[in-house]
């Protein structure tokens, strides 16, 4: 869920080849689509610039691509070299079900937030 709107992410494995993009996002039909015959670091960046495509959508943001680009690969950066700020999330099994997927997410999240409560 973006917004008020479910996105569903699907896998592809002919993105690629058909559109020579490593990932897509249809606002109309709310749809995230990404290559499977991608590396799986490339699969994750494209996951994650396609989501920052949907919000500077969905929020009206007016982020250009190259904005979205940079903010796609610094997030992904920060995110995987710095696991313990997000509580030690493991890394995400593309091509699993987006539902238990983003409740796994969640969860993690949530975790993470109640251990970072008590810290500080």
């Amino acid at each position: 869920r973006i917004g008020a709107v479910d996105y569903e992410i699907i896998a592809q494995s002919t993105l690629v080849r058909s559109s020579d993009a490593f990932g897509q996002m249809d606002p109309l039909i709310a749809r995230i689509t990404y290559d499977t015959t991608a590396s799986p670091q490339r699969q994750e960046k494209s996951i994650i610039h396609e989501v920052l495509e949907a919000i500077n959508q969905e929020y009206n943001v007016r982020l250009n691509h190259h904005q979205i680009e940079l903010l796609g690969a610094t997030l992904y950066q920060v995110i995987v070299d710095n696991p313990a700020m997000f509580g030690q999330v493991e890394t995400v099994k593309i091509g699993s079900d987006p539902k238990s997927l983003a409740e796994e997410i969640r969860t993690e999240l949530l975790n993470a937030a109640r251990r970072n409560e008590r810290v500080g």
